[in-house]
């Protein structure tokens, strides 16, 4: 969740300068930030709107050829220079950072661990590491969330349960809530699902593709790697492939 960032130069109040932010941010308000530092609207708002998102269509697409969505970043500045008035959830009381985990309040769950990858310097990672880089779990702790990964290669094993934490009283996620709190957990989890029946994939629009033929970019990739199975690269626009 929390990455190193900071914010230098002379528009920083002096009172300011060599502390630290609690506020919760995210890597998409830098955008609207900077663009109103620089005195310009940062909205990109689609002139088709989207379609509503459906929970009972979880693979329909919102978007078509037509819409994309509008930035979801916030301007930060205020609570940058300003980190008084504002709480730790003031600019984001909720917020997604992947498809496995969603932060609400000082809620968080978690559909899916690692687990034991056994990477270099890694061989614990169910556990948790200490300011000294020991790691450590609570007495008569066992893991009973998550989504365990074991091996090299990536076995998996056990069931999927979700985790729920409550990251302002137990920073370091010890405690699952899910069993005790059942509510809660469906709450979060069908909030997470439906925030990403919004999710925006890349395309371009048909007419900027050119024409599209599976097989003969297949074949024009596979020439450079010698692969009968892979897709190397895009299927449209390709040298010498025409029609479908």
């Amino acid at each position: 969740m929390r990455v190193a960032a900071f914010v230098s130069g002379g528009l920083i109040p002096q009172h300011l300068r060599g502390t630290t932010s609690g506020i919760r941010f995210h890597i998409v308000d830098w955008y609207p930030t900077f663009c109103h530092l620089a005195g310009v609207d940062p909205s990109d708002d689609s002139p088709t709107p989207p379609l509503p998102i459906d929970p009972a269509e979880p693979t329909r697409d919102i978007y078509g050829s037509a819409a994309f969505p509008s930035i979801d970043g916030v301007n930060i500045w205020d609570a940058l220079t300003n980190p008084a008035r504002h709480s730790e959830t003031s600019i984001h009381h909720t917020i997604v950072l992947s498809r496995e985990v969603l932060i609400r309040g000082k809620y968080k769950i978690m559909t899916a661990q690692r687990g034991n990858t056994y990477q270099i310097g890694d061989y614990w990672e169910n556990m948790w590491q200490g300011p000294d880089g020991a790691w450590f779990a609570p007495e008569g702790w066992k893991q009973t969330c998550g989504f365990p990964v074991y091996g090299w290669l990536g076995e998996i094993t056990g069931a999927m349960t979700p985790c729920v934490f409550d990251i302002e009283a137990d920073k370091n996620e010890t405690t699952d809530l899910g069993e005790s709190n059942p509510r809660l957990l469906t709450e979060l989890w069908t909030e997470l699902n439906n925030s990403w029946l919004g999710y925006f994939h890349s395309r371009s629009p048909d007419e900027l593709l050119g024409p599209c033929n599976t097989e003969c970019a297949q074949n024009y990739w596979h020439r450079y790697d010698g692969d009968d199975t892979a897709t190397q690269g895009p299927i449209c626009g390709v040298e010498g492939c025409v029609g479908p």
